[in-house]
């Protein structure tokens, strides 16, 4: 039978009968459209713990009952025992309304102590009032709440991640999840999808996970439309749309309604409940919850305009790309030289004061696999200008390495120490340092280490400009030759 058939036939409220369900009091079979098929054994159940219930039987003395592990008549003889105190209760209550409407005692003159007295009595028992009580409670739980959508929020903006390196090559995903761009898709994807994951399997990702699941008062799944509108007023009034600092203060609020017990507007006619809280739904989240920030890496490329075998033109886009980004007033010509950028100019800087010749090397398709600087010089120099090359010529070719190593490898190269000859891995890029000094010191501010800065000291004089320092001539020669060599 139906369970409009059982309200009928039992007289209990359709919200009693998926209560008692819950309890595991009856169990109902599933047909294969989804709804539930009531048997007369779950009839003559429900009209038992009805009865019982009137007689205040509580809810885990009925199961027990039921299971065989407490006689009915012990039970029974348990609840009679506290109906005699209740009763007992009452009359000491009576008698002492009688006295007091007897004694004409106004408010302001009562002393409340000798009666107090005579109501005393040890509480007992777990009675509760007949099915009024006999409801599927709000759940509060916030924290596990904010967990789950974290969590859902994160996949949403992940799959964003993957469409976006798929599609959107031009862009880095990592910075394109983060953008305006990134966030409209993210809010799509969730309003899209987490009405079809609630109207489907009454839970999402992030719920599932951590045991929750969302169904109307009656127990049943929600409908696509109850699902879509309460997604968007999580959206809209429990994350102020997750835009940045204002949905601090929102999920604050959604807190707040929580642990007051009072329903957020999403609520209404919707009822959250817990599973179970056992651990390992806790270790399962922080795995899930690494495994998606892990893949989102795992997807980022750098935001450049060509990836992949790089041609002679590809290259020198991708390095005036990152020249013009980094405020570099100077552009890589087709010729392989370095002149004064179109976006740029700063009146006070020696466009001819370290002359350095840049060569692309190549494989045997012709795509670039290398790049050798050389700066040779017997006069004043200062090696800033060297260093902003070289660290655009490494990021265009560290920028075919994928994911997380992309990530890690970033500033490898300012560990290398360029007064000294060697070789060195970054990534997937050999650096070959070959140096030649002959009383001369050249100096780059963030390259160098601690000793090496000692060493230009002992070698040579020098002048503070701001925060670079110059290091004047002290008859000698000075030669170095980078070469960056792709190893993949």
């Amino acid at each position: 039978m139906t369970i409009k058939e059982l309200e009928e036939k039992t007289g209990l409220a359709r919200a009693n009968i998926r209560y008692y369900e819950q309890q595991g009091l009856v169990h109902p079979a599933r047909q294969e459209n989804g709804y539930r098929d009531y048997t007369e054994e779950d009839l003559a159940t429900l009209r038992k713990v009805k009865l019982l219930r009137h007689l205040g039987l509580g809810i885990d003395t009925i199961r027990a009952v039921q299971r065989g592990a407490q006689p009915l008549g012990e039970a029974l003889a348990a609840r009679e025992e506290e109906l005699s105190g209740e009763a007992a209760l009452l009359a000491r209550e009576k008698a002492v309304c009688r006295e007091l409407r007897g004694s004409g005692i106004a408010y302001d003159t009562l002393q409340p102590e000798t009666y107090l007295a005579a109501l005393e009595r040890e509480e007992t028992g777990d009675a509760v009032r007949p099915e009024q009580g006999d409801i599927i409670r709000p759940l509060k739980c916030p924290w596990r709440r904010f967990f789950a959508r974290s969590l859902d929020w994160s996949i949403y903006s992940w799959l964003w991640s993957l469409l976006a390196a798929r599609f959107l090559p031009l862009e880095g995903t990592a910075e394109a999840a983060s953008s305006i761009l990134g966030w409209c898709i993210a809010l799509l994807l969730m309003l899209a999808l987490e009405p079809l994951l609630l109207s489907r399997f009454g839970t999402t990702p992030g719920k599932w996970i951590l045991g929750l699941r969302v169904s109307d008062v009656y127990g049943e799944k929600l409908t696509y439309d109850q699902a879509l509108r309460r997604t968007w007023w999580v959206l809209l009034q429990g994350m102020g749309l997750n835009f940045y600092l204002v949905n601090f203060y929102f999920t604050y609020k959604s807190y707040e309604r929580c642990m007051a017990g009072v329903p957020s507007v999403w609520e209404e006619n919707t009822v959250s409940t817990l599973k179970d809280t056992k651990a390992w739904r806790g270790f399962v989240y922080v795995g899930i919850y690494a495994a998606v920030i892990l893949i989102g890496l795992c997807t980022y490329q750098p935001e450049l305009p060509n990836h992949g075998p790089l041609t002679k033109a590809d290259f020198i886009e991708n390095c005036n790309v990152i020249a013009e980004r980094e405020g570099y007033a100077r552009q890589l010509e087709y010729d392989g030289t370095w002149q004064k950028a179109s976006w740029e100019y700063d009146p006070y800087y020696d466009w001819d004061q370290l002359p350095v010749t840049y060569e692309l090397l190549y494989d045997d398709q012709g795509a670039v696999m290398g790049v050798r600087l050389h700066i040779e010089t017997d006069a004043e120099a200062n090696v800033e200008d060297f260093k902003w090359q070289f660290a655009i010529s490494y990021e265009v070719l560290q920028s075919r390495m994928r994911g997380i190593g992309a990530i890690l490898h970033q500033s490898d190269w300012k560990e290398i120490p360029f007064n000294e000859s060697g070789a060195y891995q970054c990534g997937n890029v050999m650096i070959q340092c070959d140096v030649v000094s002959e009383n001369m010191a050249l100096h780059s501010n963030s390259v160098w280490n601690d000793v090496n800065r000692q060493r230009q000291h002992e070698a040579a004089a020098h002048t503070e400009v701001g925060e670079e320092i110059i290091y004047e001539k002290v008859d000698g020669y000075y030669a170095c030759t980078v070469t960056l060599t792709l190893t993949e």
